[in-house]
């Protein structure tokens, strides 16, 4: 009976799996047919030194009639001025290059709205639509960024010049927000890919399907990248700035007006891009070493020199036309990224050496140009004071096309190399070096709230932080850091409120005296460090408290 029982039971099982291996399984669609159809490749070819250039990227159309969403970066010429007609690719199926329409009757678009702020990068375009077509778009106005949370899967589509001329799509992680402290606030972090191209396009909330932001740069650091997206929220404060509380209504009311249908779109479109990791094969290269500072292929370098230039290693630059080669590179620096605007860019030609060969397997007209020795693809960058630093490079090929920028860090530290080391009293692994925040605090005295309230002074001069263990070493190490100061200066310390607090954070020592040391509190006071216990219990009084993350992001100097 229980044997009768359980074939029954098996029999019943078999016949519903068989059932439902016939009925269609809707899994859901890694990207949607309307976003596929809504994103658009844009092509802006402008005049610059009596050549034909072209900025490339991608776009959104956010209305029917024909409005697209992109970077301001994607319709900026070569001197940073707005290109404003440029000219559109819709993608007509995923396995075909776009259809930008033929010569004379290009899918033209105007530039009529862009950032101007720097820690922004938008710009809006419209379409020379006559007929009043109806295109496909993407709802972009009820979307909200602020509400992602950590390792939330995004989707991003768009036309990555590693990716030939087909729409690409890549998917990564929501990582965070953008840091204000670096210019990129209004940014979202992803582990998405991004290449040459994307720009301009469009990222999705995997699982809403709601647009999150536009793919605008990427950030190398520690031999990887983060990938940073405009967000949608951020797109939204700027229009309301620009148009009011009834932006997205004032956006769909404007027509384009194409004021010269004059446009040299060439054959080759895709930008310059590098072959396999390239990101981890920059070098930087300081002035007088011998040998270039790779610290284990890293993009983030510490230094000592002032001057230095970036090179690449021996690698493959990527060609997607058998016309065409990487020539040159459009670079400039800044202390902050959003700094970076491209009117301040100093052009580059590359000197390497090469030859051609047809890629097998790729047809023809793919290319790839072998190195054989590093090439410099800066000149030499010579920076004004000590500090971090942001280089971006572009590169530009035989017939004028520009790659996105990528960015990489340089921490200048002047003429000693910071040492960095753990500390006995502090657990746990050592933060990066945060020289903004070192400067912030020098002249300080800093106190370790999360430990036994250890007391460190911060030198004005060199940034870095001293440890005084107890009274005879803090008498030493102001002593040994105090600088001079003769009697007719001290007394207009004592006296003169301005010049007292121009000076403040730093230890004179009375040279017309007997050294007497003094510390000149940030109130402009003058304390006197009569001994090893005084000069303690001053430093304890006026002390700030700080954590141990903290304080480990400044650099630790010895006597």
């Amino acid at each position: 009976m229980i044997k009768n029982f359980i074939k029954k039971q098996l029999i019943i099982f078999l016949v519903l799996i068989f059932i439902l291996g016939l009925v269609p399984v809707n899994f859901s669609e890694a990207i949607s047919q309307n976003q596929i159809n809504a994103e658009v490749q844009i092509i802006c070819p402008f005049e610059y030194g009596g050549e034909w250039w072209q900025s490339s990227g991608s776009g959104t159309i956010i209305d029917s009639k024909g409005v697209i969403l992109t970077n301001k970066h994607v319709v900026t010429d070569k001197s940073g001025g707005i290109i404003k007609t440029c000219v559109i690719g819709f993608v007509e199926s995923i396995n075909k290059e776009p259809n930008f329409g033929t010569e004379g009757n290009y899918n033209l678009a105007e530039v009529k709205y862009y950032t101007t702020a720097d820690d922004m990068d938008a710009a809006i375009l419209y379409l020379q639509n006559p007929t009043n077509k109806n295109y496909p778009y993407i709802n972009i106005w009820n979307s909200n960024s602020d509400s992602l949370q950590f390792g939330e899967k995004l989707e991003v589509i768009g036309f990555p010049g590693v990716g030939g001329s087909t729409i690409t799509y890549t998917s990564g992680n929501f990582s965070g927000y953008g840091s204000a402290s670096i210019g990129l606030q209004n940014y979202l972090k992803t582990t998405a890919w991004i290449g040459h191209g994307n720009s301009g396009g469009a990222a999705y909330n995997e699982s809403s399907g709601s647009f999150v932001g536009i793919p605008t740069l990427s950030f190398a650091e520690n031999g990887d990248t983060m990938n940073y997206l405009l967000s949608i929220n951020s797109i939204k404060t700027w229009l309301s700035g620009v148009l009011g509380g009834a932006y997205q209504q004032e956006v769909v009311a404007h027509e384009p007006i194409i004021q010269s249908t004059n446009v040299d779109l060439r054959d080759d479109i895709t930008p310059p891009w590098i072959d396999n990791g390239w990101f981890s094969k920059f070098f930087i290269c300081n002035e007088g070493s011998s040998t270039c500072n790779s610290i284990g292929a890293d993009l983030d370098f510490t230094g000592k020199s002032n001057k230095i230039f970036v090179e690449t290693d021996s690698m493959t630059l990527g060609l997607m036309d058998g016309y065409s080669k990487t020539i040159g590179t459009l670079y400039n620096y800044s202390d902050n990224i959003s700094n970076l605007s491209q009117n301040s860019e100093i052009s580059y030609t590359l000197d390497y050496d090469y030859y051609f060969d047809t890629c097998p397997g790729k047809g023809d007209n793919t290319c790839y140009l072998y190195k054989t020795k590093p090439t410099a693809v800066t000149n030499w960058i010579e920076f004004p004071s000590y500090g971090t630093y942001y280089i971006a490079i572009r590169f530009f090929d035989i017939n004028k096309n520009i790659s996105d920028k990528i960015i990489v860090r340089y921490i200048y530290e002047g003429d000693n190399q910071i040492n960095i080391k753990p500390n006995p009293n502090i657990d746990g692994n050592i933060p990066d070096i945060d020289l903004k925040l070192a400067n912030r605090l020098r002249g300080k005295i800093l106190l370790q709230v999360e430990s036994h309230g250890e007391a460190w002074y911060i030198n004005p001069k060199d940034s870095k932080r001293y440890y005084m263990a107890n009274g005879n070493e803090a008498y030493r190490i102001m002593r040994y850091l105090g600088i001079g100061i003769t009697n007719s200066n001290l007394n207009k310390i004592k006296t003169n409120k301005t010049f007292a607090k121009n000076n403040s954070g730093k230890i004179f020592l009375q040279v017309e005296a007997r050294d007497e040391a003094y510390y000149i509190d940030f109130n402009g006071i003058a304390h006197y460090l009569k001994n090893g216990a005084a000069a303690y219990t001053i430093m304890r009084e006026l002390g700030l408290g700080i954590t141990n993350n903290d304080l480990n992001k400044i650099p630790e100097g010895s006597l």
